[in-house]
């Protein structure tokens, strides 16, 4: 397996810098250097590699979770080191795909004019655009269901405490449905208080599982 990380040249009888030339200044030298001085073993997570994969020329980056051991002779004394390589290389990109894909669903969303808020599958809040932070006075994450009432300050049109299970974007989050022109009164906590019209629905992915959940508001009327 090692042989096929490093495109199956022959290193048996060379030191890890004459083997892996191209590795050097990458910081995995003096990691080895470290353990073997020490005789402390030394792991790491998602660490990048840049080396030539394939003898081609061509840099290859790949991400390791690392892990280096001391090996002692009966002395007690370091005699080698045995080197642990588990490559990460497709899920930390497809993090780093997730993560970028994320942020520019983000700086799309803060450009809309409607307030925009988004939760995880569960009904907790991930994103709340600066149109919604501006409505609600508030822009708090990490808020599920049963909190949206009191953290958003939420009320019926004639002034009641809006029960969450009936709040449009709990009913798409609990119960599946697609909500339309719902309307709700936010009181802010400077007292001022709007009354808004919104959608939500809840959000599938291509195998019909439930990824997520929107709301859409605008404001009706202010002033109060």
């Amino acid at each position: 397996m090692f042989h096929k990380l490093i495109g199956r040249r022959n290193v048996e009888g060379l030191t890890v810098r004459n083997a892996l030339r191209e590795l050097e200044g990458q910081g995995f030298f003096e990691l080895l250097d470290q353990v073997y001085l020490s005789g402390k073993p030394y792991e790491g997570k998602e660490m990048l590699a840049r080396y030539d994969r394939t003898g081609t020329g061509v840099m290859y980056e790949g991400w390791f979770n690392i892990n280096y051991q001391p090996l002692f002779d009966t002395n007690g004394q370091v005699s080698g080191i045995l080197s642990l390589y588990v490559e990460v290389t497709e899920p930390v990109l497809e993090r780093r795909r997730i993560a970028r894909i994320a942020a520019e669903r983000d700086a799309i969303l803060q450009q809309l004019l409607e307030g925009v808020i988004v939760t995880d599958a569960k009904g907790c809040i991930t994103f709340v655009n600066e149109a919604a932070s501006q409505l609600h006075g508030v822009a708090t994450l990490n808020v599920t269901p049963e909190e949206y009432t009191e953290t958003y300050h939420l009320y019926t049109e004639d002034g009641k405490l809006y029960p969450f299970s009936e709040l449009p974007l709990s009913r798409a989050v609990l119960r599946d449905e697609i909500v339309t022109e719902a309307r709700w009164r936010i009181r802010r906590p400077d007292g001022t208080e709007v009354l808004v019209v919104g959608n939500a629905r809840p959000i599938y992915d291509e195998q019909g599982i439930k990824i997520a959940a929107v709301l859409t508001i605008r404001e009706l009327e202010s002033g109060y």
